[in-house]
């Protein structure tokens, strides 16, 4: 598909990345922006450099790639409007890059007779300059209607983006899978940190501590697969050490020892998979205060 101007609606840090990544790879030769306030569309545009800003929907030009790229709260909104005031050319492919929400969001503007989708890179867009500079590699979940799915993929992987495709109906799943890896991380190291400085370690030290043993174990996983890399007690089937550790953390933080309970059942399930004794999967269960 020919595409020569790009109208972005909700040109924020992620819709600045998006169109110097587009710009600089020649996928298109303009972009247009919409923002709450003509203010805010002139400074995005200057941070893009290139351009121009609108102060209405029907004011942009036709294009045949629209970016929703406003909040998730406010996408549904949008697209009312965009249904009522945008021209759309008999090619339009629309799509937002909400990790959350599907391509649902964007039916309305299927009804106007766009090609609508969602794309997600997998990376955060805190900075638009280090987004742009280190995309190459970044993952792209994409889900929605099969030509918008099409012109997509074929767009981002120009500009260095690894495309994978997703079911719509999974897509929240998919999600919580990268909230797991990522935020769930920085929380469970968070509580690691503080049971160190519990014991009297340190906080500098901690962090220090905990660095290799983090990377090795990440590395290990990818390496090996979970039932590979788990190592403990559990993986051991030492239900006496599990069951004093779990009586230590309470002393510290019962909000802990509840996380330890619960992280350690889906531990046994992997210590299972890897081989350990019905003995030792029901003393790890005691030791984690579960009823056979």
């Amino acid at each position: 598909m020919e595409i020569s101007t790009f109208n972005i609606v909700g040109c924020g840090r992620l819709g600045r990345a998006v169109a110097k990544l587009f710009l600089d790879a020649g996928i298109v030769a303009d972009v247009r922006v919409i923002n709450r306030s003509l203010q805010s569309g002139k400074a995005a545009v200057q941070a893009i450099g290139g351009g121009g800003a609108h102060g209405r929907i029907a004011d942009m030009p036709p294009s045949n790639l629209w970016l929703v790229a406003c909040g998730d709260q406010t996408i549904s909104e949008v697209v009312e409007m965009l249904a009522r005031e945008a021209t759309f050319s008999s090619s339009s492919v629309v799509f937002h890059c909400s990790g959350v929400l599907s391509s649902a969001e964007l039916a309305p503007l299927r009804a106007r007779g766009c090609s609508v989708a969602s794309v997600h890179p997998v990376r955060s867009f805190a900075n638009t300059e280090m987004a742009v500079r280190d995309f190459t590699g970044t993952f792209c979940g994409v889900e929605g209607d099969e030509n918008a799915q099409v012109v997509l993929k074929e767009i981002f992987s120009r500009v260095g983006g690894k495309v994978f495709s997703i079911p719509s109906e999974t897509k929240l799943l998919c999600h919580a899978g990268h909230v797991f890896a990522s935020n769930y991380l920085v929380t469970l190291l968070k509580v690691a940190r503080d049971l160190y400085v519990s014991a009297g370690v340190p906080e500098e030290l901690a962090w220090h501590l905990m660095e290799p043993l983090v990377r090795g174990t990440v590395d290990n996983v990818m390496r090996l697969g979970p039932a590979g890399a788990l190592t403990g007690p559990i993986a051991r089937g030492e239900g006496h050490v599990v069951a004093t550790q779990r009586d230590e953390i309470a002393r510290a933080s019962e909000q802990c020892a509840a996380l330890y309970e619960q992280l350690g059942l889906l531990a046994l399930d992997i210590a299972r998979e890897q081989g350990l004794s019905e003995d030792g999967c029901r003393s790890i269960r005691r030791a984690l205060q579960v009823s056979e």
